[in-house]
């Protein structure tokens, strides 16, 4: 689901840009088995299209630019031809986001996301109804473990519950220190794999655990059965719990993890209440035409320790690669003057933020 939604939002970022109506489209939710059924349509008074009739979008920033007056397009969007993408942010608001958060693109990705998740009211009732059942309140972490396909298609590391556990425990006792008082250690665990659920039981005993499998509906989540409207439902579910958390806790290799963090930061900076065990924020999947790469620039010169650096010059622009890092001071990228890619400094970089000049929707901010 993921993957799925992180290309709606690709193609909503262009919708709002060129002024068009977007509505589910039948090609990507047939990998998400009743997605008009969970979640509410994009537009109140235009629901469907003719997708026979549909043309392929392409920007006025390539020859063959698209008429303004096709009726129907369809957007399968390489974000290198548009404006009106992830990592760009309406010029309009820009004075205000980043006063307002500290980072901008994330919180304007949120916006896109929280628009794309809103679900209808018999899903957020048994959101709510699981809450009631397992009494998950405030405060609560929330854990999200990826055990399945990612991992066995080394796409991600598997991590040990007790790293996440590490970081919840962190946080607790500062939440106890701030607050001056002992509470109840309440963490919601969502993962595709059950065991993981009984082993943060049995290994912190000290911690309630709550989670979404209900009876058997836990298979709805395997690889095999993922995209079924069970599936659906329990992903959608699993997120919404994940993202009301005071502290979340999860891998940043993961769509869902991403989601995570895009639909609590729209809601709030959570800079210092959010953690990930693998790679930074990013938008899509870096092998995709639909990803995006933060853009830095250099403030200050580097001259490489060794073979694994690349020199940097003030002024230079370099591509982040959030995926790629040693964990230290040090992150990699791509410097787009020199073409050379390797690791740098990231203390010696800021990140550029980018506008685009959006329609005049007057947005407001609060």
């Amino acid at each position: 689901m993921g993957c799925s939604f992180h290309h709606y939002g690709t193609c909503l970022f262009v919708a709002l840009g060129t002024n068009r109506t977007m509505v589910w489209g039948s090609t990507i939710s047939n990998s998400l088995n009743g997605i008009e059924k969970v979640f509410l349509p994009l537009s109140e008074t235009c629901q469907e299209a003719d997708e026979v009739e549909a043309v392929e979008w392409q920007s006025d920033r390539v020859a063959q630019t698209t008429q303004e007056d096709v009726p129907v397009i369809k957007a399968n969007v390489d974000v290198k031809h548009t404006l009106f993408k992830p990592y760009t942010i309406p010029a309009e608001l820009k004075e205000k986001i980043v006063k307002l958060h500290n980072d901008p693109n994330v919180w304007w990705i949120g916006q896109i996301m929280t628009y794309l998740f809103r679900v209808q009211p018999w899903v957020m009732k048994i959101a709510e109804d699981i809450k009631e059942k397992f009494q998950i309140k405030h405060p609560y972490a929330s854990v999200q473990v990826r055990r399945t396909d990612k991992i066995t298609h080394s796409i991600a590391v598997a991590h040990e519950i007790s790293e996440y556990m590490d970081h919840v425990t962190e946080w607790f006792d500062n939440y106890e220190k701030i607050h001056a008082k002992k509470v109840s250690r309440r963490v919601y665990i969502a993962s595709d794999d059950q065991r993981v659920v009984e082993e943060a039981k049995s290994k912190f005993p000290n911690y309630e655990f709550a989670h979404y499998w209900l009876g058997e509906k836990h298979k709805s989540s395997t690889t095999i059965n993922r995209n079924t409207l069970d599936g659906l439902l329990a992903i959608v579910c699993d997120v919404i719990l994940l993202s009301e958390g005071d502290y979340f806790v999860g891998t940043y290799s993961s769509n869902i993890g991403r989601l995570v963090k895009e639909l609590r930061d729209s809601r709030k900076d959570t800079f210092f209440s959010a953690q990930s065990l693998d790679s930074d924020m990013r938008y899509g999947s870096m092998n995709s035409k639909h990803s995006c790469k933060p853009l830095f620039e250099a403030i200050e010169d580097h001259a490489p320790g060794d073979k694994s650096e690349i020199p940097l010059q003030t002024g230079d622009e370099i591509e982040y690669y959030p995926t790629k890092k040693d964990f230290s001071y040090k992150v990699f990228g791509k410097n787009k003057r020199t073409g050379e890619s390797g690791l740098y400094p990231l203390h010696k970089t800021k990140e550029l933020l980018e506008t685009a000049s959006y329609p005049d929707y007057n947005f407001t901010l609060g």
